[in-house]
């Protein structure tokens, strides 16, 4: 389980201005299981957290006739995860 990153993805959609709620709810509950040595529920809480976070994305992609493009949130969001170069 891979907290660590999770966090940055997080950081990362939320200075792109992506809704996040949903996917730090999550977050907040892995970390307590986490803490409280239940490794079972805190994977399944991370998973859920990053399928929010992958359909807070989605959400903030432009629709144009039928199709979803990136907006400039989402580009924001994937440049300050990996970078320009990425």
């Amino acid at each position: 389980m891979d907290l660590k990153r999770l966090d940055r993805m997080l950081q990362a959609a939320h200075r792109s201005s992506i809704e996040i709620k949903d996917s730090y709810d999550f977050y907040v509950l892995a970390l307590k299981e986490f803490n409280k040595g239940n490794l079972a529920e805190a994977f399944l809480d991370c998973d859920r957290a990053k399928y929010e976070l992958t359909a807070a994305i989605n959400e903030a992609k432009i629709k144009i006739k039928g199709s979803r493009f990136h907006s400039m949130r989402t580009l924001s969001y994937f440049f300050k995860l990996y970078g320009l170069y990425a």
